[in-house]
């Protein structure tokens, strides 16, 4: 949170970390994001989390910060204090608190219009405001806009336009995009800036995919990258297709873990194998094992840990 944001659908700024999103920093508003008065970057409370973090050595908040698995990263890792940022590490929206999908360690489908407050859609309104008072306010690099929630991106009614539209004022950031796949491909979405499409298919079988993804369709995500990749190809475009495969105890087999090395090799993609902590995480392996049976069964593919995720190990490979 010193060097980021995290903005959710209906413009709550909860701390960007995995159990802080309880903790609602702010509430934004079109109003208040005119303001010429109000600098998000640069607000009060994150302000206060600089300088605990930074000059006081301390836990802004305790409790939360006590059981974030984020915590150890901004204590071993100490900065040259800033009060006030220009460069942002990343920009993290919600696009929509929606799903199509009801998967069991997520927010339950049948709730989600009773646990959170509307707007469930990240307004244009406030999102144009949002990079208005980023721009007026002197931010002049953020490396990283992430584009991910609780809901899933593509729920929201013009995905594109919202990349378009921050492209437009930071053309050098790198736009990153998470999506379970169970939609119609829309190549809009590769023309309006997208660098790097995320695409989370959790086995390399309907069977195992439908035990986790319910109510999603493995043949349906699965035409999604191919056509992703297809025009990719069409339109002569760097934009990178990753497929992220959480390891869970019903899709850990040595025979599966192959079976989508051969089909994300055939397409072209990035093939990333997570590891999680959740109920049903896979009891074979652990980062070295799984690394190990990697380099095993697929001796050629070149490992490139390039991500990282609060809650999983992932590692990459192509």
């Amino acid at each position: 949170m010193c060097d980021s944001l995290y903005v959710m659908a209906n413009g709550e700024m909860p701390c960007w970390c995995d159990v802080g999103e309880k903790l609602v920093l702010d509430r934004l508003t079109v109003d208040k994001l005119t303001d010429p008065n109000f600098d998000v970057f640069n607000h009060p409370r994150i302000q206060e989390i600089r300088r605990a973090f930074h000059m006081e050595r301390r836990f802004p908040f305790p409790d939360i910060c006590s059981r974030c698995a984020s915590r150890g990263w901004f204590v071993d890792r100490p900065r040259e204090y800033q009060y006030m940022r220009d460069t942002m590490e990343i920009l993290h929206i919600e696009p929509s608190w929606l799903c199509n999908l009801d998967c069991p360690m997520c927010v339950p489908k049948a709730q989600r219009t009773s646990l959170k407050d509307p707007p469930y859609q990240l307004e244009l309104g406030l999102w144009e405001a949002l990079i208005m008072n980023l721009k007026r306010n002197g931010v002049k690099e953020i490396r990283t806009l992430h584009i991910e929630g609780r809901g899933d991106p593509l729920m929201h009614p013009c995905p594109a336009r919202l990349c378009r539209t921050f492209h437009e004022a930071y053309p050098l950031t790198r736009i990153d995009l998470t999506t379970n796949g169970n939609f119609k491909f829309d190549e809009k979405l590769f023309v309006s800036g997208l660098n790097h499409l995320r695409l989370s298919i959790d086995g390399a079988r309907p069977e195992s995919y439908m035990i986790y993804r319910r109510q999603g369709d493995f043949h349906r995500a699965m035409r999604f990258m191919s056509d992703a990749t297809e025009a990719r190809q069409r339109l002569g475009l760097d934009v990178h297709i990753e497929w992220k495969y959480i390891l869970f105890e019903w899709n850990d087999s040595d025979e599966e873990i192959l079976e989508a090395y051969h089909i994300a090799n055939k397409l072209g993609v990035e093939l990333s194998f997570c590891l999680t902590s959740t109920a049903g995480k896979s009891r074979r392996f652990d980062m070295l094992s799984l690394q190990a049976k990697i380099e095993e069964l697929m001796p050629l593919a070149k490992n490139r840990p390039e991500h990282r995720f609060l809650d999983e190990h992932q590692i990459p490979i192509t």
